[in-house]
């Protein structure tokens, strides 16, 4: 097992050097899986707004509910209930009934991976964004196209984006 020391990185699909993250450092050893979490814990996220990937300038720091989103997506759909066309989903929530941290893991369906010298492997993995609204709930956005609380629907759309992920490939 190895655990990556303040693992916070920020995806930004809008932002192509965000979506390649390098681990250095990782022991030579066999891996069956890898695991992240979607969102920021509890102790960093009532330490108030921080730096590098959790810097309150990226975005994803809500000021006025101190703690962070998990998770954001925002753009148009003709289906859209809003006058403007218009979608926005930030979800936060990391106590309670709502919560919105999210654990993903991700097994090696080919077999185990084994780190040593001579290799550099990369592991692409693919995201789903219909997910967010189809499984396990159905969202529609002619009635809801616009979350930006912690609340019953937000930890919906948490539910459905837990299973957004796959491993495309694994490159030795």
């Amino acid at each position: 097992m190895y655990e990556e020391v303040e693992s916070y990185h920020l995806i930004n699909e809008s932002v192509v050097s965000s979506q390649t993250i390098l681990l250095s450092n990782v022991p030579f050893n066999t891996y069956s899986s890898i695991e992240y979490v979607i969102g920021v814990d509890s102790t960093r996220n009532v330490s108030g707004s921080q730096s590098g990937d959790l810097s309150p300038n990226l975005g994803m720091f809500w000021s006025w509910n101190t703690g962070y989103i998990m998770a954001k997506l925002e753009g148009y759909s003709q289906q859209s209930g809003a006058p403007d066309k218009s979608l926005a989903f930030h979800i936060g929530g990391f106590k309670g009934i709502n919560n919105a941290l999210k654990k993903i893991t991700l097994n090696f369906a080919g077999g185990p991976l084994t780190l040593n010298q001579t290799g550099n492997p990369k592991i692409t993995i693919n995201c789903n964004v219909k997910e967010w609204f189809v499984n396990p709930n159905t969202i529609s956005f002619t009635t809801t196209h616009n979350v930006s609380s912690i609340n019953q629907t937000s930890k919906l759309l948490a539910d459905n984006y837990a299973d957004m992920f796959s491993i495309k490939s694994i490159q030795n």
